[in-house]
């Protein structure tokens, strides 16, 4: 009969989600057709559940792997112009120890000013490059005005 037809097929759906998504196999057993259903759509949420959390908790992990991969790329292909240009080990090994560091904080640290407005991105871009030009020892007493045209000209 067309009911004993319906029962068969809403069983096989409840044992199907119950078995795909391995939430409710032996913990919840429903043995009337209204708590089937509501068991199987009760299974299915969670189902999404789980993925939005897993997916949402690796999205993280995902885009951290893919900027230390960019890190190892920049690292690589620094190396291969310290070699090009045979630049000295001592200085090749005084390269690799501070790059990471900046290459890291840079990378954070344009991240979250490319998120600006364009003309505010160029003032913290020249103030950054300022920073940079204070540590060189030649710049060091030169006038403010030098230095910020200096800053503005650098790529």
């Amino acid at each position: 009969t067309w009911e004993d037809m319906v029962a068969t097929y809403e069983q096989a759906l409840y044992w199907m989600v119950a078995c795909l998504s391995t939430v409710g196999l032996t913990a919840i057993q429903p043995t009337s057709v209204a708590t089937r259903l509501f068991t199987t759509v009760v299974m299915i949420a969670s189902v999404y559940l789980n993925l939005y959390v897993l997916s949402a908790g690796l999205a993280p992990v995902l885009r951290t792997e893919a900027l230390q991969e960019k890190l190892e790329q920049k690292k690589n292909r620094l190396a291969s112009v310290l070699a090009f240009y045979k630049v000295p080990w001592p200085l090749q090994k005084q390269v690799f120890t501070i790059y990471p560091n900046i290459l890291e904080a840079s990378m954070h640290d344009m991240q979250e000013v490319s998120e600006l407005p364009e003309y505010l991105q160029e003032q913290i871009y020249t103030h950054m490059k300022l920073s940079l030009l204070a540590t060189v020892p030649l710049l060091k007493s030169a006038p403010r005005a030098c230095a910020a045209t200096i800053a503005t000209k650098m790529a």
